[in-house]
Parts: C-alpha cells; sequence; structure tokens
C-alpha cells in the first residue's frame, strides 16, 4: 500500500483501466464533466480498453458517459452493472450488444420471484412509511423533497433496486423516536439504513430470494442479487473468451499486473466501500488509486491502493490525474 505517492501519472503501457462511476467519473446522477469524457477518449485512442463496473444500471452509464465517447471506440468498452450481476458490451458500430454477456438476474430469477422480490421492496417500503421520488442529483432532491426524513430517492434497475435515503442518514432525536415508536424497538443507529437493510433481509429470507441489502456509498441501500460483487463482474471478464476479445486483449496480457489499473473512491472497509472488491479480481500487486482521501487505517493493506496525492478529491481528483498525465 502506497500513499502519497507524486509519481501517481498514467502509464501508457496499461492496457485495461477499471474504473467505478459515480463520484469518480461522474457525480450520482450527474453527467461526466467534459474534461473527463476528453481523457477518456484520450485513453480509448491510446490503444487502451475501458471497463466500467458500477452499482448503476446500463442506462445510467450510457447517458453519463459511455455515449460520449466516440462510437468508434465503444467495442472497447465493457460495462459491469448492478454490482455486478451483469456484463455489457458495444459492437463496432458503437451500439450496445442485444443482451448482456452474462446476467446473474436472468439466471437466477424467474418471473414469479422477480415478482416476489418487487412485494418485499414494496413491504419495506410501507414499514418505514417512505415516499419515493425519482432519482436526481441530491442538492436538487433535498429542495424538491424539504429534506423530508420519509423521503427517498427510488429506482428499480431490474436487476437491483436502490434507495437513496439522503434525507435520514443522520436522524434527529425526534424523527429517532418517530422510528421506534413504529417499529417498536431501538435504532440500532441514527443512519436510517442500518435497520432498513435489518429489516429488508430478514424479508428477502422468509421469502427464500436470492436477494441481499447492503449500504453503498454514503447513502444508499442497494438491494442487489446475493453474492454478487463487482468481484464477480471483473473475474468474469478478465478470464472469460467474449470479453477479452471485445476489449482486444489476450489472457496472457494479464500476467503482467501493470497493464492492469483500477480508479475508485470507496476502497474503505468501513461503510460499504466497494471499490475494493474490483481489487480482489485481480492480482494484489496491480495499481489501484483512491481519489477520495480516505484514512490510512480503513485501507486492505492487501492491495496496492494508492490514495491521490493531490488536493482535490472524487472526479476534479480524476480531472487533475488526467492533467498530470498528458491525457487532457
Amino acid at each position: 500500500m502506497n500513499f502519497n505517492d507524486n509519481r501517481l501519472v498514467f502509464n501508457n503501457d496499461i492496457r485495461l483501466v477499471i474504473s467505478d462511476v459515480d463520484d469518480t467519473l461522474a457525480y450520482p446522477y450527474m453527467s461526466a464533466s467534459e474534461k473527463i469524457i476528453k481523457g477518456l477518449n484520450e485513453i480509448l485512442i491510446r490503444g487502451t480498453s475501458l471497463f466500467f463496473v458500477s452499482g448503476q444500471s446500463i442506462s445510467n452509464m450510457r447517458w453519463r458517459i459511455i455515449d460520449r465517447l466516440e462510437p468508434k471506440y465503444r467495442h472497447r468498452i465493457l460495462a459491469g452493472t448492478c454490482s455486478g450481476a451483469e456484463v455489457w458490451g458495444f459492437d463496432t458500430a458503437g451500439e450496445l450488444i442485444d443482451k448482456p454477456f452474462y446476467s446473474k438476474y436472468e439466471e437466477l430469477f424467474d418471473d414469479s420471484m422477480k415478482k416476489k422480490w418487487r412485494e418485499a421492496v414494496n413491504e419495506v417500503i410501507k414499514r418505514f412509511e417512505f415516499k419515493k421520488y425519482e432519482t436526481m442529483p441530491k442538492p436538487k432532491f433535498r429542495e424538491v423533497s424539504l429534506c423530508d426524513f420519509k423521503s427517498i430517492m427510488y429506482e428499480d434497475r431490474s436487476s437491483q433496486i436502490t434507495f437513496e435515503v439522503v434525507n435520514s442518514c443522520s436522524l434527529n432525536d425526534e424523527q429517532c423516536a418517530h422510528y421506534e415508536s413504529i417499529l417498536g424497538s431501538p435504532l440500532k443507529s441514527r443512519d436510517l439504513r442500518v435497520s432498513v437493510v435489518e429489516y429488508a433481509n430478514e424479508l428477502f429470507e422468509r421469502y427464500s430470494l436470492p436477494v441481499t441489502a447492503r449500504l453503498a456509498g454514503n447513502f444508499a441501500i442497494d438491494l442487489a442479487v446475493k453474492d454478487v460483487t463487482k468481484t464477480t463482474a471483473v473475474q468474469y471478464a478478465l478470464y472469460s473468451g467474449n470479453c477479452m476479445t471485445a476489449l482486444e486483449m489476450t489472457p496472457k496480457e494479464l500476467e503482467d499486473p501493470s497493464v492492469l489499473e483500477i480508479w475508485g473512491d470507496k476502497f474503505s472497509v468501513v461503510n460499504g466501500g466497494t471499490d475494493r472488491h474490483i481489487c480482489k479480481a485481480v492480482p494484489p500487486s496491480v495499481r489501484a488509486i483512491d481519489f477520495r482521501h480516505e484514512p490510512e487505517s480503513e485501507i486492505p493493506k492487501e492491495y496496492n491502493i494508492n490514495i491521490w496525492d493531490g488536493e482535490r478529491s472524487l472526479c476534479e481528483a480524476v480531472e487533475d490525474y488526467m492533467e498530470r498525465s498528458g491525457l487532457i
């Protein structure tokens, strides 16, 4: 693990960048900046392929990033969606392929199970008296919802359902008392997500559904296919012939860990950081860059995770990395 490494620049020998999306390349429910799009296009022009791995859906990743990249290079892009439940690719015309390379959702769920999943989720919403809103940037949501602690953003991504619990991650005394009254027991945390996750997982077990509720990012709860993570998507892509062909890479190239690089912002073992799951799928010496200034004590020591050394963080830090590396 290397901290404050001033030599963090893009290496032209890198053949594949595996990157998180939210807060790394674009802020949630917002488009990536022009600088980041320019840098990603330059990476593709130089012959390096891209693999975006996110909890978001393929449609979300497309309008925010992928559809803004040069169509003639999109066939060298993979998209691992819904926390690893599916991996998508693009044809030589830059269009989305007809079906994903794999889908754990379609593999595990028949129509009756899909319906049962939605019924269980509706029970969760009713139990916590949630009011559902469509997804939007967090500042706009706070304004529209008037910071109401029962209001959430809700998105059914088919193979994953996500709650953005923006207004109730730090409940006040009155709000805690309200939920303790309706739940009939003390809250374990002022972050309401903890109670929601516990209740949801009890329901999924009762319904015999292969679904797990888990914390995601700073505000979200992902209701995702059980035992599927970003590790699942990356392992499949790197060790599946059809994905490697799409990336124009060979399995032999993977024997050299310097041809891979990981970008993310949540490698911490605290509060549901999922980017470390990308590291689990590759040799531990593969360089990962953490663009959030996370505490050293929270970073897994078994991987080559480098904390970004610049002053800015998140998407702005990625812009600085691209500028430092001559990509923009």
